[in-house]
C-alpha cells in the first residue's frame, strides 16, 4: 500500500483561532498531514507541550495508531527530543540526523564552531560574556531559537557591556553581516549523501 506520512508542526494562526476555545490548557494543536493507505487527510490532535517526554509519547502513540511509516519533524523546538528517541519509533522512520548533530546545529555557538572546523566561512561568534573583541555594530541573540526572537543590534561598547549584564548566559555576540538574506534547506539520506539543496530569499521575518 501507500506509505503513511506524518508531519507534526505548530498549528498556523488560522487554526489557532478555530481551536482556541476547545483546546485544553497546556496543550498545542498538532497540525498533522497524514497520508495513510492510498488516501489523504488533514487533522489536528491536541498534544501536551510539557514535559517534552509527554509530547514525544503523544507523537509516538499517534504514529503507532495510524501505522505511520515516516515521521517528518519540522519545528526547532521538537527536533532534539524526537531525535533522542528516534529508535523508540520503530518501525516508523524518523527523518532526522543523529541527535548529536541536531544538538550542534540548534546551538548557534556550537554550530559556528563546527562550521569553522569544517573550513567554512561563518560570522565570528562568541559567548556574550566572552572578552574576545568583535567589530561593532554586532548582533546579540540567544544561542538557540528561531524567527529572530530576542535578536538585537548593538552599536557601542557601552551597549555591549550593558547587554552582557542584562542578558542571560545563553546569549552570543556575532559579527554583523549586511546584504540579501537567504535561508537554505539541505536534505541528505541515511548514508549522509546530499540529495537536495533548496535556497530561498528571505523577504520577511514573523
Amino acid at each position: 500500500g501507500c506509505p503513511g506520512v506524518l508531519i507534526p508542526a505548530t498549528a498556523p494562526r488560522s487554526v489557532h483561532r478555530v481551536t482556541r476555545r476547545t483546546r485544553p490548557a497546556g496543550a498545542l494543536a498538532l497540525a498533522a498531514l497524514v497520508v495513510a493507505g492510498c488516501g489523504q487527510g488533514t487533522g489536528e490532535v491536541p498534544v501536551p507541550t510539557t514535559p517534552p517526554a509527554a509530547f514525544v509519547d503523544a507523537v509516538h502513540d499517534l504514529c503507532d495508531g495510524l501505522r505511520i511509516d515516516l515521521l517528518i519533524p519540522g519545528v526547532d523546538e521538537e527536533l532534539l527530543f524526537l531525535a533522542l528517541r528516534a529508535d523508540d519509533f520503530t518501525p516508523t522512520t524518523v527523518m532526522l540526523p543523529e541527535a548529536e548533530f541536531v544538538a550542534t546545529m540548534l546551538d548557534k555557538l556550537e554550530c559556528a564552531r563546527a562550521m569553522l572546523v569544517a573550513g567554512l566561512e561563518v560570522p565570528l561568534t562568541y559567548r556574550l560574556d566572552d572578552e574576545a573583541q568583535i567589530r561593532l555594530p554586532c548582533i546579540v541573540k540567544p544561542r538557540s531559537g528561531r524567527g529572530s526572537r530576542e535578536v538585537s543590534i548593538v552599536a557601542s561598547p557601552e551597549e555591549l557591556a550593558v547587554s552582557a549584564v542584562n542578558r542571560r548566559a545563553d546569549f552570543v555576540k556575532q559579527e554583523m553581516l549586511t546584504g540579501t538574506e537567504y535561508t537554505v534547506q539541505v536534505v541528505a539520506d541515511h548514508a549522509g549523501r546530499l540529495r537536495a539543496i533548496m535556497p530561498a530569499r528571505v523577504l520577511e521575518k514573523r
